[in-house]
């Protein structure tokens, strides 16, 4: 994998030493690697075709779509098969590697269509620096909120 990924990243892990007895991470993620300017760590994980389609899979607004799933998950995590594959050159965080096909679908399926920070108050802690300020803006907000909903004070 080192050879392959190239000297930008670090392999942390690769296959699994446990054989037929892994558990937890080890089950089901093929390996992880982390990229050395920005430490972003990535999980590699191993995907097959559906070993039995899910009900809402088999109705007809499903039909003609290739199912897969990541193989050992405990969430029960499927996708079309073109959200994932071919997979495409991109970059994350300004660093090239390989990307879904269609990275927001893909990603959808396990986590939903929000995939965004929200914007009040998660995005302005993801963006500021830490002040004082910051956290008087966070209370002044939530307190506007309860005195301005229905029922709160006046």
């Amino acid at each position: 994998l080192a050879r392959v990924i190239g000297d930008d990243f670090a392999v942390l892990k690769f296959a699994c030493a446990c054989e037929e007895d892994c558990e937890g991470d080890n089950r089901r993620m093929a390996g992880r690697t982390a990229h050395r300017a920005t430490g972003v760590v990535i999980d590699i994980f191993m995907y097959a075709p559906v070993a039995e389609l899910r009900p809402f899979q088999r109705e007809s607004a499903q039909g003609g779509i290739e199912w897969w799933e990541r193989i050992n998950d405990h969430a029960d995590y499927t996708f079309p098969r073109d959200a994932l594959l071919p997979l495409q050159n991109g970059s994350f965080e300004g660093v090239p590697m390989w990307l879904p096909n269609k990275p927001r679908e893909f990603l959808s399926w396990e986590y939903g269509q929000c995939l965004g920070a929200h914007i009040w108050p998660w995005r302005l802690l993801l963006y500021t620096p830490p002040s004082v300020l910051v956290l008087v803006a966070i209370v002044a907000k939530g307190y506007a909120q309860l005195t301005n909903a229905p029922g709160g004070r006046r």
